[in-house]
């Protein structure tokens, strides 16, 4: 179960991509097809930050995860996986490369891609972890919030 934190921390992603980042950026985004993950984490630590959530880079924590939040002194490590055109693999891999994050968060493009959805959520619920989403309503973008179960 997720607590309210956790649940907030994807609300205000959820705010901060579906609001603040138009429809063309991640357009652009979506035709580079790389490259984007600094450009996610950074828009993250905008989202949090003026927001009123302590955080920051990694480096600076030494946990395994991009971005490191705070909540109530405690420190939480998110692992940080973007994707474009509906890539699952890539988002899984995330999960099996950095086993001690806290959370994980993918913000991934779904492009009319059901099997993304299906198959991504086929490998948390089969691996028993825990997940919420939200898809971006102006957009073919859905952010994931994960922890292991």
């Amino acid at each position: 179960m997720f607590s309210k934190f956790e649940e907030n921390l994807i609300g205000l992603a959820e705010d901060h991509f579906g609001n603040r980042v138009s429809k063309e950026d991640l357009d652009i985004i979506s035709e580079f097809g790389w490259g984007h993950e600094n450009w996610f984490q950074n828009q993250l630590l905008i989202a949090f930050r003026s927001n009123g959530v302590e955080a920051q880079i990694l480096s600076k924590k030494g946990k395994d995860a991009d971005i490191v939040v705070v909540n109530e002194g405690e420190d939480i490590g998110i692992e940080l996986r973007t994707t474009v055109k509906g890539r699952t693999p890539r988002l899984i891999k995330a999960l099996e490369e950095h086993k001690d994050a806290d959370l994980y968060m993918f913000f991934t493009e779904i492009r009319d891609r059901p099997k993304t959805k299906e198959r991504l959520f086929g490998y948390l619920e089969e691996k028993e972890y825990q997940y919420v989403f939200r898809e971006l309503e102006h957009s073919n973008w859905m952010l994931v919030l994960v922890k292991n179960g």
